[in-house]
């Protein structure tokens, strides 16, 4: 009930407007592969979008971002969006507004680098894709937020990306005349042993 009473007032001053100007030191968001494997075709590969508060001393109560693969929306050339985890200490607040990706948290995060959700997409050929996150701060739901001591919020943009590559390395498949020829082969082969055994 507490933690429910404090997001109403959270989103009233979000609402309100209730903003204060950046503060001097800018925190990241960056992206990183979850795991450094070798990447193939039908594998799902876990994206961590983390944000490095650059020692700024403040907690991070909110984010909320936008998914690109090469600037054509959630479907790439060769990967396939296949949702978002929000990470844990946050809740996800992603159904409330038009932004893709939304996390709230209460109390805020004060950690130097947060994990903010882990993006999967699955992998259908192989190519380059370049993954991007955005967040224009705009006072509402998107950019991130942290919160100084005066219950004010300091916004941020978010921008970042990764491009990943997946080498191609398929095994050739044969053709239907070679399959034929090969039969062939066997039966000439199985008959001219029985005309010798004969």
């Amino acid at each position: 009930m507490k933690q429910t009473i404090v997001k109403i007032l959270f989103l009233i001053l979000l609402m309100g407007g209730v903003f204060a100007a950046p503060l001097s030191a800018l925190p990241m968001v960056s992206l990183k592969l979850a795991e450094n494997t070798i990447i193939s075709v039908d594998d799902v590969i876990e994206i961590l979008v983390l944000a490095d508060g650059d020692d700024i001393g403040l907690d991070l109560v909110s984010f909320g971002f936008d998914v690109d693969i090469n600037d054509s929306g959630l479907d790439g050339y060769n990967f396939s969006y296949a949702g978002t985890a929000i990470a844990s200490g946050f809740d996800d607040d992603s159904g409330f507004t038009d932004t893709a990706v939304l996390g709230s948290a209460f109390p805020g995060i004060s950690e130097d680098e947060v994990l903010l959700a882990t993006l999967l997409f699955a992998v259908d050929s192989a190519g380059i894709e370049t993954i991007s996150v955005s967040g224009i701060y705009d006072g509402m739901s998107s950019g991130l937020y942290y919160e100084r001591p005066d219950w004010t919020l300091a916004g941020y943009d978010i921008d970042a990306s990764l491009t990943i590559e997946v080498a191609g390395g398929s095994q050739p498949v044969p053709e239907p005349m070679t399959i034929l020829l090969f039969g062939v082969g066997l039966i000439a082969i199985g008959n001219v042993k029985k005309y010798y055994n004969a």
